[in-house]
């Protein structure tokens, strides 16, 4: 908190976490006489599916509001009426169930369910009076549409509520899911609700996680763990339970291929070579990094246009140079053709167009084995999020990295390293496979660190051979 800045909530830096901030332009102000725009960036960390560090900027699909308050002399006029209460919330992607009306389907373990009406304020509770610890209520969801939801209850506080944790369809929620990517704090499992409180409270949102839920029913559980000594009992009170469905990670509008030749190919109604003509008539690096945004659009159809892309890499602006470098990410193995000048890249004064590069390379996974040399001395970088996608990179050539390992090794025994980089490097092991053995005594090591543990144990079975468990 500052008297003019602050983010009085960060609940980490995954999509889906919650992060809230205030700028006052008091000392700074901006003057304006009918109207003003300000718009928000949607950039960030992104991660692949197994938990490591993709990017360090890139684009994001959370969701954003915002809120803009200003000064003026006299009254406004014809401006719209502002939505009242709960209008005023960012609930319009999401469902709010009231979990109380599926009562005859909720089922019980040491326990009893019920229904209080009229609590705290009029709203009403799904009461779960437990007999101690190990007891279990399983409440219903019916998902209505495949996807990916960010699960949040609304848990009340009373004198006699105990302590609870979740479970979604049987399995652990909670599970270090919102962890920031700069941060230190070592994970501890699920997320216990302690209930206790000296009055009714209904009632705190309880974020439980971010989920892919199929079509269909599922089962929302709360075990409890104990109580408070204060506390008078062990039950459990559940306001509704909101499901607010995530967006996909963003990614380029892919081409109609309704055409069978390249040439025929289409992306917002224009052919390949329209936009190559783009490129070569642009007047400025605005106008040159929007075009190369479109021909990458393509993916692997934008491989005539690679003689434009290398170029883009070499441009003098770094915002062509970033242009350029993430667009090839979008090609996968056919970028191939753009590996020695990615290599280069990764040099650039401009650690967005590093960082691009490594990802770039990673998406060709093999076929871009000639960086290897480059990445090797990416891993060196100083900046963090250049690094992480280095060792991604060499994670996704395989065998093909072995000259990689020692590196990737040493990255581990860094005190100071983050420990988001110590994760790509381990799991980059893992993905080299048998051919880095070398590194089994410094994955050993990486036993005893936490957050990094769970990626070493992995490496070490895939280089060892032996199956790897689901976690």
């Amino acid at each position: 908190f500052g008297p003019y800045a602050g983010t009085p909530v960060a609940e980490g830096e995954r999509t889906g976490a919650r992060l809230t901030g205030y700028r006052w332009n008091i000392a700074d102000p901006i003057p304006f006489q009918k109207s003003i725009w300000a718009g928000i960036e949607h950039t960030g960390w992104t991660y692949e599916a197994n938990g490591a560090l993709r990017s360090g900027s890139e684009e994001r699909p959370d969701y954003f509001s915002s809120t803009a308050f200003w000064y003026q002399k006299g009254v406004n006029e014809g401006l719209p009426e502002l939505p009242y209460g709960e209008a005023r919330l960012p609930m319009g992607n999401a469902d709010q169930i009231a979990v109380e009306e599926s009562l005859s389907e909720v089922t019980t373990e040491r326990g009893k369910a019920s229904v209080q009406r009229e609590v705290d304020w009029g709203k009403d509770l799904l009461l779960f009076e437990a007999e101690g610890a190990g007891a279990r209520i399983n409440i219903p969801l019916d998902i209505r549409e495949t996807g990916r939801y960010e699960v949040v209850a609304r848990i009340a506080q009373a004198p006699n509520y105990g302590n609870y944790y979740a479970l979604m369809d049987g399995k652990l929620m909670n599970l270090d899911l919102r962890e920031a990517a700069t941060s230190e704090v070592p994970a501890i499992g699920p997320e216990i609700f302690f209930n206790y409180l000296p009055e009714v409270f209904v009632a705190v949102d309880r974020p439980l996680g971010w989920l892919q839920l199929e079509k269909g029913r599922h089962f929302l559980s709360f075990v409890c763990t104990g109580k408070d000594d204060r506390a008078l009992a062990f039950h459990f009170g559940l306001n509704d339970v909101v499901l607010a469905k995530i967006m996909p990670e963003a990614a380029p509008k892919p081409p109609n291929r309704k055409g069978a030749a390249t040439t025929g190919i289409v992306y917002r109604g224009r052919t390949l070579a329209a936009y190559v003509g783009d490129w070569k008539e642009a007047a400025g690096p605005a106008e040159k990094a929007e075009a190369l945004r479109a021909i990458t659009a393509f993916g692997a159809d934008a491989v005539p246009a690679m003689r434009e892309l290398t170029a883009g890499l070499a441009d003098s602006d770094s915002e062509v140079r970033r242009a350029a470098a993430w667009g090839i990410v979008q090609m996968g193995p056919a970028g191939a053709g753009a590996a020695p000048a990615l290599a280069k890249s990764l040099s650039d004064a401009d650690p967005r167009v590093r960082t691009a590069a490594a990802a770039a390379l990673r998406a060709m996974g093999p076929k871009g084995v000639a960086a290897v040399p480059a990445l090797v001395q990416a891993l060196s970088d100083p900046d963090a999020f250049v690094r992480a996608p280095a060792a991604n990179a060499l994670g996704a050539m395989g065998a093909a990295a072995k000259p990689a390992v020692a590196a990737l090794a040493a990255r581990l025994g860094l005190a100071q390293e983050q420990v988001y980089v110590k994760r790509s490097a381990a799991i980059a092991l893992g993905d080299i496979g048998p051919e880095a053995k070398a590194a089994l005594p410094a994955l050993q090591e990486a036993l005893k660190q936490p957050r990094v543990s769970y990626s070493a144990q992995e490496a070490i079975l895939r280089i060892e051979g032996k199956p790897v468990p689901h976690w």
